[in-house]
């Protein structure tokens, strides 16, 4: 809407009156051409969004449009036909008063004025305006337009502040970033590039890109930024860029096409230093694989039984790893003082022969300093490093750099890890570390070896005297029988029992019984050659095997020879002591008997000897030959006996020393033979062992058992069951799930059935004893270790082995209240057992003496004679019922 005062009739009167002029003619002349120029007016305010306003002659407003008025912020009242100096408003009237300007400068130039209202932003407005004429030049008034500027204004202002951010931002930015255009000239390079490249970014604008490129990869990058003016939309690009001094760098390059209405103009490029990112990749790669060598090395080290395969492997991990054209393990041989190579990968002979050195600990060489200060020693050149003036036959191998590592085996110095090249280079601390790795799991890999081999030594030796054991000496008699049979000569066996052993072990103490063991094995090594075997079969019985004999009587004269070694006393701690030897002899006949056979036939013989008076040696003849067709017999009995039902379980009660109560028995296995009546265990249980039937017969014990204390568990709940297991049993490779089954079959909790088995029966067992134990145990058995201290190794096993229970051997409760070293040793026995938290049975309990002894030491549970005899189920069955005694007896 227009406001004007020309419109109206009175505005109309009011502005002829106001015009002066000499004649009316003129007046209405005047009127006409202002009511053209109005009305001029009025139609381009309403065709544009300016705002417009008209002043008369008088410079007075006439005329104001409404997008004026809402630009000023004001009331048409306000302004209309208002002189400049009759506005009230300060502010307004001296904005209004510059729309004169125009009409005082004769021109309709723009300018821009500034209104500031309180409490508001500040406006910035565009005047213009041109006078009115009439077509003969007479002046009529003026027009005046504005225009609200203000967000033009602050929207410029932005943009160039947004320019100014992003040209810092392109300025300070650390990466490169470039144009160039559809030729492939820089047209722009940022200031990053004298850092990135060393050289002023205007010495990189009008260059052709290719200049900026190394030469070696200027034709492949060029392809990229070629793709991208082609029409690929964006492309990542890695390369090598060389700098102003000579040196590349590892960059990665994002390109990015230019393009406007026409099509792609130019590239634009973010060049990126990734040198340092890259030689962080390649090391994290190179410690994954130097991590994986090492894993590799530790594995193979666990599955290898040839420390020397590992040895060659760590040289070529080594080699490959370190990128080492050549690596060795060098042993140190103690005896000569000499370094040798024992592995190498890519040394040839003539560095071999370098670094092998006698007494290289005093060497002023690479290896004398390691092996002296016990750490690495590295050279990066050797023709350079004064050190080693030791080195001199290395360095005419061509060798420049190389590092040497102690091999530590428990402790001590094993040998070397060395690695060589022929090229200047340094090894830094994780190549250090790495080889340091190798070299340990080397070490470790020897140490691991030699402890199997010493624990293979252990358990085929016998710890007190240091002879062969049984398993040993029967492997040797074996493969003597067998040489024997090849070449028609003779084997002969002497089995050596000591005579008076016990009475000897009584009167000075088991410490003077084991002095004399080691001095008789000792005395009995001297006097024999040196490829015959003596050994140790246990407790005081020795054996002896002679190859390669003639017949009889070079047997006879060696016998003749082991009797004499009695005659001289035994010195021990305790003083001197005198005993004999009772010797058997047995002779295989042209190598046509057994290994078995011969030990056997030699074992009667002994036994003979000591029959016949000690101190002799008895020769195996048909009389013995005779005894040993009854063991035969024996044997052909027993394989029927199981199926005839002639065994029965007899039970001894285990009585807890503090309720008194019995908790438990052991079952033992008696014969019932029709013509000989009861026969021992201690003759049917050998033969069995012999013949294999134990295996057999101890399932049934075991099935028989379980079935009873099954039984017994509906009255008595907490009542446990042992049942002795043979050596031929433990060699079952499938025990401990039969074991499984019975225990199942019978309903019977884990723990309920122990199985007990004697030390040397864990000696002479097939494979790792351990593995079978923990297998058992996995089944559900309880262990004991029975007869507890007559054997070998009972501390070591009492480490290695999980066992629940000891039984202390008979001959240590013996001497309770009587013997002072027998209490001790009990008491030491039971307060070991506490430590390592197993319970303890004493055996052989036959007096009060003893009894209250055992129980003053804390000793778990006890059984004898003295609280019963073995006895039937149904009569044990009774005991249990009986609960008005303390102390269970039986007559």
């Amino acid at each position: 809407m227009l406001i004007s005062a020309a419109i109206t009739p009175v505005a109309i009167a009011v502005a002829l009156l106001a015009i002066a002029g000499p004649a009316l003619w003129v007046l209405r002349r005047r009127w006409v051409d202002f009511r053209v120029a109005m009305e001029r007016a009025q139609a381009m305010s309403g065709l544009s969004a300016e705002g417009m306003l008209v002043l008369n002659e008088r410079e007075q407003i006439s005329w104001v449009s409404d997008a004026a008025l809402e630009m000023l912020g004001v009331d048409g009242e306000v302004l209309l036909g208002r002189a400049l100096d009759e506005i009230e408003d300060d502010e307004l009237r001296r904005l209004v008063a510059r729309v004169d300007l125009p009409v005082s400068r004769g021109h309709g130039d723009d300018f821009v004025v500034d209104r500031r209202r309180p409490g508001l932003p500040t406006q910035h407005l565009c005047l213009g305006g041109a006078e009115l004429r009439t077509a003969d030049g007479r002046y009529i008034g003026a027009a005046v337009w504005m225009r609200d500027i203000t967000s033009r204004l602050r929207d410029e202002r932005r943009l160039k502040a947004s320019e100014e951010q992003y040209r810092r931002l392109v300025e300070t930015a650390q990466e490169v970033i470039w144009t160039c255009d559809d030729q492939c000239v820089m047209t722009f390079c940022n200031q990053a590039v004298e850092d990135v490249l060393g050289f002023p970014a205007a010495q990189a604008v009008g260059r052709p890109l290719s200049e900026c490129l190394h030469p070696d990869r200027a034709e492949a990058d060029l392809g990229a930024v070629r793709a991208v003016l082609a029409g690929r939309p964006r492309m990542e690009h890695e390369t090598t860029l060389r700098r102003a001094d000579g040196t590349d760098i590892e960059v990665s390059i994002d390109l990015v096409p230019l393009a406007d209405e026409d099509g792609v103009f130019g590239v634009s490029g973010i060049t990126r230093d990734v040198t340092a990112h890259r030689r962080a990749e390649t090391e994290r790669e190179r410690a994954s694989a130097r991590h994986a060598a090492v894993a590799e090395l530790g594995r193979r080290a666990l599955e290898l039984a040839e420390p020397y395969v590992l040895m060659q492997e760590a040289t070529r991990a080594l080699a490959r790893v370190l990128d080492l054209p050549a690596s060795l393990v060098l042993e140190l041989d103690p005896e000569a003082d000499a370094l040798r190579a024992a592995a190498s990968a890519g040394a040839d002979d003539a560095l071999v022969a370098a670094c092998e050195l006698q007494r290289p600990a005093e060497q002023t060489s690479h290896a004398g300093l390691a092996l002296r200060v016990g750490a690495p020693a590295t050279f990066s050149d050797l023709r350079a490093d004064t050190r080693f003036t030791g080195d001199g036959a290395l360095r005419e191998t061509g060798v420049r750099s190389g590092l040497a590592l102690p091999i530590l085996v428990r402790g001590r110095t094993f040998g070397l890890l060395a690695g060589y090249s022929r090229q200047v280079r340094l090894f830094d601390s994780s190549e250090i570390a790495f080889a340091e790795s190798v070299a340990n799991v080397v070490g470790s890999a020897v140490e691991r070896v030699q402890l199997e081999r010493a624990d293979r030594e252990r358990a085929l030796h016998d710890q007190l005297t240091g002879l062969p054991n049984r398993s040993l000496f029967m492997d040797r008699l074996r493969g003597s029988v067998a040489r024997a049979r090849r070449d028609g000569s003779h084997t002969a066996v002497f089995t050596i029992g000591v005579d008076s052993f016990k009475l000897i072990n009584d009167e000075f103490g088991h410490g003077a019984g084991d002095d004399l063991l080691a001095t008789v094995a000792q005395r009995l090594r001297t006097e024999v050659r040196a490829a015959d075997t003596v050994a140790r079969l246990g407790g005081d019985e020795f054996v002896l095997l002679c190859e390669g004999l003639a017949g009889e009587h070079d047997a006879i004269a060696l016998a003749e020879k082991l009797t004499g070694l009695w005659t001289d006393p035994f010195v021990l701690a305790v003083g001197e002591v005198f005993t004999t030897a009772s010797i058997g002899v047995a002779v295989s006949e042209a190598g046509t008997a057994g290994a078995d056979d011969l030990l056997r036939d030699a074992d009667g013989a002994m036994h003979r000897a000591k029959r016949r008076g000690r101190g002799r040696f008895e020769l195996f003849d048909e009389e013995l030959r005779a005894r040993a067709g009854e063991r035969i017999r024996l044997a052909r009995d027993l394989h029927r006996a199981l199926e005839r039902d002639q065994f029965r379980v007899v039970y001894q009660p285990v009585v807890d020393l503090q309720t008194r109560q019995v908790v438990g028995a052991e079952a033992l296995l008696r014969w019932e033979h029709p013509e000989w009546g009861t026969v021992s265990p201690m003759e049917f249980i050998p033969a069995a062992e012999e013949s294999g039937e134990i295996v057999a017969i101890g399932e049934w014990v075991l099935r028989e058992a379980c079935g009873q204390v099954a039984r017994w568990q509906e009255r008595w709940p907490e009542f446990r069951l042992s049942v002795n297991v043979s050596g031929r049993q433990i060699a079952e490779p499938n025990l401990p799930e039969r074991v499984a089954l019975i225990l199942d079959e019978a309903r019977l909790a884990p723990g309920t059935l122990g199985l007990e088995i004697t030390e040397s029966v864990l000696m002479e067992a097939d494979g790792d004893p351990e593995v079978i134990l923990a297998r058992l145990r996995d089944a559900g058995a309880h262990l004991l270790l029975d007869d507890f201290g007559t054997g070998y190794s009972s501390l070591s096993y009492l480490k290695r082995f999980p066992l629940d229970t000891l039984k202390i051997d008979r001959s240590f409760v013996d001497g309770l209240g009587e013997e002072d070293e027998d209490s001790a040793i009990v008491a030491a026995i039971v307060q070991l057992a506490s430590t390592l938290d197993l319970k303890v049975v004493a055996e052989g309990v036959e007096t009060t003496v003893q009894l209250d002894q055992l129980s003053a030491l804390h000793c778990d549970y006890a059984q004898g004679y003295l609280l019963s005899r073995p006895i039937t189920a149904d009569a044990l069955e009774a005991l249990l019922g009986d609960t008005s005694q303390p102390l269970l007896r039986v007559a």
